[in-house]
């Protein structure tokens, strides 16, 4: 009996977003084990990204959402952020990467 994490994506994609502006997305994270899944820590790589779990208990079969907002003040280009999911599985930490290309106004 052990937890085991399955993401929809491990990879966001804003796709061309504008600069100084901020942009909110989700993925959604299932407990695929056979016992409760725990998130012990959610650690976003950088300030301008800001990350937050509707619920960090999860029965088998259970669900939450992994809420985010990416600001991109001060951003040009290509954008690779990452949030960093610790929890009782037996990987540690797992990454979703948020990618996006920012545009100048």
């Amino acid at each position: 009996n052990k937890p085991e994490i399955q993401i929809s994506s491990y990879q966001y994609n804003f796709g061309e977003i504008m600069a100084d502006t901020v942009y909110s997305g989700y993925v959604i994270i299932e407990n695929i084990g056979s016992a409760p899944l725990i998130i012990n820590n959610i650690a976003p790589d950088c300030n301008c990204t800001d990350a937050f779990v509707t619920k960090k208990k999860l029965s088998p079969n259970d669900t939450c959402m992994l809420n985010f907002t990416f600001k991109t003040y001060h951003k040009k280009g290509i954008q690779k952020n990452y949030i960093f999911i610790e929890a009782n599985t037996d990987s540690l930490v797992h990454l979703v990467e948020i990618f996006s290309i920012v545009n100048q106004l």
